[in-house]
């Protein structure tokens, strides 16, 4: 017995079952994983759907190219893509590199 009244920890192992068991037991699991793939397809087209929201703030931006507002980044285009980078003082790297944690 050891110490304290503590049990050891045993590796909780499945049952040893016959083959036609453990393929009924496969065909269950691969039912529930196409489930769970399709359910997550669903909210993936619905986050789609979401609705949008008007921007009403001036936001300004800056960049190589000085700084610059909103619809002047999308720059004719229809979508837009950001990447957010962080950079901060002490960060090795500083004033080249980003923060590895937040970029």
């Amino acid at each position: 017995m050891p110490k304290y009244g503590k049990t050891e920890p045993t590796l909780a192992r499945p049952p040893v079952v016959s083959q036609n068991e453990w393929d009924a037991a496969l065909t269950a699991l691969l039912e529930r994983e196409q489930s769970v793939g399709a359910a997550m397809h669903e909210l993936a087209a619905a986050r789609k759907r979401m609705p949008m929201v008007r921007v009403e703030h001036d936001y300004a931006f800056e960049g190589p190219d000085g700084r610059r507002s909103l619809p002047e980044l999308f720059d004719g285009r229809s979508q837009l893509i950001l990447y957010r980078f962080f950079f901060e003082e002490g960060v090795d790297g500083w004033p080249d590199a980003g923060c590895v944690g937040c970029s």
